[in-house]
């Protein structure tokens, strides 16, 4: 439990209205409604910086007043398998500048209304992963 985690794009996240489905890069769909898809939507939030499932579960009690450990350490187990997170480096190389002639294209994304708020962080995460310059 003391191993920090980080998001990773080898998983294709998908979120729509109270339902996340993740496609692994084993090929296996994992759906999640409800409120167990508002817990995977906050750990990826969460994980987009190295942290352990302790200092989620710390997160989640100081969002929810209350968390279950188990449920987390469940929750990461099904995200490590999917490779939606993997193990962080214990000192993270530096990433290289984006250049224009390495990305895909570029997009410009506009955000109104508070669902489409929610989801673009997870949007903008995908789009960078699949080397998009994203603004």
């Amino acid at each position: 439990m003391n191993e920090r985690w980080i998001r990773h794009g080898a998983a294709l996240v998908v979120s729509h209205a109270d339902a996340v489905t993740i496609v692994g890069s084993d090929g296996v769909a994992r759906r999640f409604e409800g409120e167990s898809a508002d817990l995977v939507r906050v750990a990826l939030e969460f994980w987009s910086v190295a942290h352990t499932e302790q200092e989620l579960v710390d997160h989640l009690r100081t969002l929810a007043g209350a968390c279950e450990p188990g449920l987390v350490a469940e929750t990461a187990e099904c995200l490590r398998a999917a490779g939606a997170i993997r193990a962080a480096e214990a000192s993270p190389a530096r990433r290289p500048a984006v250049n224009a002639r390495a990305t895909r294209g570029r997009i410009v994304l506009g955000v109104s209304g508070a669902i489409a708020a929610i989801d673009a962080p997870a949007l903008v995460r995908m789009l960078q992963a699949r080397r998009f310059d994203v603004r």
